[in-house]
């Protein structure tokens, strides 16, 4: 048993050395073709990561002419991650960043939007069976009905698949410590830049976001909490909302 042990241990090392030598290859035949690729935000907090997916996210909106009051509010509640404390709060029973958490329910990829099933919306943010609760008044049904006109207006793939990228990037490190890279949200960046490059839609410029700091957190550069960053008001990099607009 020892020896089919060390052997199936061996054989799980190599496969993922391939993957690792497999992914090595990619990136660097991404560089020669001058592709913006993860490397590139190595030392770019993780607000600063999130902020770049969102104006990905705007870029392929334009791209496809999507807008409406729905998208704006959306846009909204994404952009408000960049100014979010990871210092627990008061009025919402949990860690600022945590309330990212609650992005899921408003995701265009979520069945009651279709359906326009506001009771079934209103119970999956209610339910207390998860990790994180949800702190805030839920939406009234008016606010409802106009994120379902606008993703039904708008029901294109990509988009969801961006928009839940940007989710996962956000979220991936909530519930665990950050290594000296964020390797997880830096792959999760890399799914939605090579979809970006697949669907031909514009890049936005990476300089405006070097100066977050990964290793600098609300506290300092000697916090425990770097990786996140400093809070930034990211509306300002946006095309649809905030002073960017």
């Amino acid at each position: 048993m020892f020896f089919i042990d060390k052997i199936r241990g061996k054989r799980k090392e190599e496969e993922r050395k391939r993957q690792e030598e497999e992914k090595r290859k990619k990136m660097e035949l991404r560089k020669q073709s001058n592709e913006i690729t993860s490397d590139e935000f190595v030392k770019i907090s993780i607000r600063g990561r999130v902020a770049y997916g969102i104006c990905c996210l705007e870029n392929a909106m334009l791209r496809y002419g999507i807008s409406g009051e729905g998208w704006n509010m959306l846009l909204c509640r994404m952009w408000e991650f960049t100014t979010l404390s990871a210092a627990y709060d008061e009025t919402l029973k949990m860690l600022g960043l945590e309330k990212w958490s609650n992005l899921l329910y408003f995701l265009p990829e979520r069945e009651y939007f279709p359906q326009r099933d506001y009771a079934k919306f209103i119970q999956r943010i209610t339910f207390r069976d998860h990790m994180f609760l949800y702190p805030e008044e839920p939406p009234t049904k008016e606010v409802f009905e106009k994120l379902c006109d606008s993703y039904q207006a708008h029901d294109h793939e990509t988009i969801k698949k961006i928009c839940h990228s940007i989710f996962d990037i956000g979220s991936d490190e909530l519930c665990a410590g950050i290594d000296d890279k964020s390797q997880n949200t830096l792959d999760e960046l890399q799914k939605l830049l090579d979809m970006m490059y697949a669907e031909k839609i514009p890049m936005p410029e990476v300089e405006p976001f070097r100066q977050y700091d990964f290793m600098r957190a609300e506290w300092g550069y000697d916090s425990d909490e770097h990786g996140w960053g400093e809070p930034f008001d990211g509306t300002k990099y946006s095309k649809f909302i905030g002073e960017g607009k």
